[in-house]
């Protein structure tokens, strides 16, 4: 039988150009979410493609199992933001939200989480520090985008290790859309208020494209 796939957030999920959070993961066909749904003779079908999903398990965990004796599961956390674990198949319908910067803990989920049969997301709306010591875990948005309410966030994350190339967030309730030199006859709708988006392309950050408020 043919299944189909609808967003739950269309106009996000519809830019989004990688599965960072566990919104995303819930929200967007192309990240394993959305709703799907039967598809019938003469309906109108469709499945959107999938989306690269970021390795926050790959990034963030340092598996230090080998340092103790008698445990079976032993990590820690070396990302400045909380990542979402779940593990469905053996923990159903439960969750653990894990505070960056962690020491060595043992995970809920032992020693599953481990053998990597857990999912692992950055948590959405996750504040962001840089190090140990931050006292204000939310760094300051970076000037530059050229609007008032699409804030570019591209530092925060280059200081945690990442090399996005542009990082913004719509913090406003209204609808802007952006429009660039180097793609013309091209625009994009970013509603706010967003979570952190990877934007299509990497000159929103860079101050030379146009902002139309659309309400």
């Amino acid at each position: 039988d043919t299944k189909g796939c609808a967003d739950k957030d269309p106009e996000m999920c519809s830019v989004l150009t990688q599965c960072m959070t566990d919104y995303h993961m819930d929200a967007c066909c192309g990240c394993g979410g959305g709703f799907e749904y039967q598809c019938w003779d003469g309906q109108n079908c469709s499945f959107p493609s999938a989306i690269p999903i970021v390795d926050h398990f790959a990034e963030c965990v340092e598996d230090n199992t080998a340092s103790y004796s008698g445990y079976d599961c032993v990590v820690k956390n070396k990302c400045g933001y909380t990542l979402h674990i779940e593990c469905p198949d053996d923990y159903p319908s439960t969750e653990w939200n894990w505070a960056g910067f962690s020491g060595d803990v043992l995970p809920p989920f032992s020693p599953e989480f481990c053998q990597q049969k857990c999912t692992t997301t950055m948590q959405e709306g996750s504040e962001i520090r840089t190090s140990t010591t931050t006292t204000t875990t939310t760094a300051v948005a970076s000037e530059g985008t050229g609007s008032d309410c699409v804030t570019d966030f591209t530092a925060t994350f280059q200081a945690a290790g990442y090399s996005y190339g542009c990082v913004v967030k719509n913090v406003c309730s209204n609808t802007e859309r952006v429009r660039c030199p180097s793609f013309p006859g091209y625009y994009w709708d970013f509603t706010g208020v967003s979570n952190y988006v990877l934007p299509p392309w990497d000159e929103v950050c860079e101050g030379v494209c146009t902002f139309e408020l659309l309400g």
